[in-house]
């Protein structure tokens, strides 16, 4: 876990911002994921690189790259223009703003679970070395990352077989029927002063359980699956 952290490639296209829906321009849309990479300290030079492959022409020349860059790194964090004259603005709601930032959010997501799926499998590796990395068969809910087109074709790529997962189906989660529980029950009665306090007990409550209580999670899970496909994905209390 001590790698650096993979920057979001942040592949969005004109038609993932859906601009014909949305109506924000693309120099809207740049300014936008600028907002987000320069307090991240990605240099402008990068910014526009990446703006280039993705926007073509449309792309905003390098000085206003750089000043944009500038503008929000000090502080700004409106991403019209000033209006200075009597020439008509384009109207920019903070929904369809905010629309794109969760675009941003959302590949942002996907990049990073990518990132965690190459890093699980330099784990099993380590730990599993009789057993073949092809073997492997992996079990996640339906959330947006672990279901995007990115994330098929890391799982492609690593040849890993996913197990299919019916929606809202906590049944099937080992941290739902096995994991929260007995945490809930460790933080009852606990007083925290602050958001930094709970990570660190709960981290610490992770960690410190035996290896004995995870396995015995996951060997509840066949039995829970066979109880699945017999009520055809209805949920089951126990």
């Amino acid at each position: 876990m001590g790698e650096a952290r993979v920057l979001p490639c942040l592949t969005l296209s004109v038609s993932a911002v859906t601009m014909s829906e949305q109506e924000v321009p693309p120099s809207i849309a740049q300014r936008v994921i600028i907002t987000f990479l320069a307090p991240e300290g990605v240099k402008p030079a990068e910014i526009l690189r990446r703006l280039t492959a993705q926007f073509g022409e449309e792309t905003l020349s390098r000085a206003r790259v750089f000043a944009w860059h500038k503008q929000f790194v000090e502080g700004r964090d409106r991403v019209e223009n000033e209006s200075h004259d009597r020439r008509p603005r384009t109207s920019v709601t903070v929904n369809k703003i905010n629309s794109i930032r969760q675009l941003i959010e959302d590949d942002r997501r996907r990049t990073d679970y990518c990132d965690i799926l190459s890093q699980v499998r330099l784990a099993y590796r380590r730990k599993r070395r009789d057993l073949s990395i092809r073997d492997v068969v992996l079990l996640h809910d339906n959330a947006r990352p672990h279901t995007a087109a990115l994330t098929r074709k890391k799982l492609d790529q690593l040849g890993w077989e996913t197990l299919e997962h019916p929606p809202y189906s906590p049944d099937l989660s080992p941290c739902d029927f096995h994991v929260f529980g007995p945490l809930k029950e460790a933080l009852g009665g606990q007083r925290f002063n602050s958001d930094a306090e709970v990570e660190a007990y709960v981290s610490n409550w992770l960690q410190t359980r035996p290896a004995s209580f995870y396995v015995e999670g996951i060997g509840k899970l066949p039995i829970r699956w066979e109880k699945c496909v017999s009520e055809s994905g209805d949920y089951v209390e126990k």
